[in-house]
């Protein structure tokens, strides 16, 4: 007796698209044909790098029975990482054992989106460009967390032609000297290690955390309205001169100024 027999399309996509955290969800999924119903159905999802073009490199699920195994009824499949392909198969079993499957041809890649304020490099009609700058996420000595987009330069001669070796990322193998050429003590370290926080005094301090502005993002309102109204007095037995809040709770001395025709001229 003959195997089942699959016909029509297998095909998958990205549901809502290919970026982490969508699902592979099939299409469109083939008919069934055969000498010895009923059939028993099962599915399978793997995933590989992208274009790898290796059966090695396919991470496999297992077998799985589906009754109904139309592109609507068959389970999806989660994208958890970027630049891979995946792959949809299909098996139909009769009542005498015999079997055929079918697969989807291998789609992809997967991308992992960018986050808020990601750097995206752009090309000159403002398409992102393929592939983008290689960074490596820094945390310095102060806990300041930053991407580094030099991880992909490649240090070159005046003819071209790369250097080698390269220089360690970071500025990693420069050795610090001395005016007599000798290693310095202690060495230089990476992403400012060896910065210490002075004052004007050079005493070491202990630098405050960055506080944003409250006016960040928005800026500066069009029109404010204090909410503490102030009344300058102008004492003439004492030749002094305040502004005080309406509460008489705080006040401004202001110095040197009673000798000012236009405040005298009120004392």
């Amino acid at each position: 007796m003959a195997a089942p027999v699959g016909t029509g399309n297998l095909t998958i996509t990205g549901v809502p698209d290919f970026n982490v955290g969508s699902v592979m969800k099939c299409t469109e999924a083939p008919t069934w044909t055969g000498d010895a119903p009923p059939y028993t159905f099962q599915y399978i999802w793997k995933y590989r790098p992208y274009e790898s073009n290796s059966s090695d490199d396919w991470v496999r699920g297992s077998w799985t029975v589906v009754a109904d195994p139309s592109a609507a009824n068959l389970p999806t499949f989660p994208i958890d990482a970027g630049d891979l392909e995946y792959q949809l198969g299909i098996k139909c079993t009769d009542d005498n054992g015999d079997n055929s499957a079918r697969y989807s041809s291998p789609t992809g890649p997967s991308t992992q989106p960018a986050s808020a304020g990601q750097y995206v490099a752009r090309n000159v009609d403002n398409t992102p460009k393929d592939p983008q700058p290689g960074d490596t996420e820094i945390e310095d000595k102060f806990g300041n967390i930053f991407d580094n987009f030099n991880t992909d330069w490649v240090a070159r001669n005046v003819d071209n032609t790369a250097l080698n070796p390269q220089p360690a990322y970071q500025n990693g193998n420069y050795v610090q000297r001395t005016v007599t050429n000798t290693v310095a003590s202690p060495t230089w370290e990476q992403d400012a290690g060896q910065w210490v926080a002075r004052n004007v005094e050079n005493q070491v301090r202990t630098p405050a955390a960055y506080v944003r502005s409250p006016l960040w993002p928005d800026g500066a309102p069009a029109s404010y309205s204090p909410k503490v109204s102030f009344i300058a007095v102008l004492e003439a037995e004492h030749g002094l001169a305040y502004i005080v809040d309406e509460d008489d709770v705080n006040t401004i001395d202001l110095q040197g100024v009673s000798d000012l025709e236009a405040v005298a001229n009120y004392i």
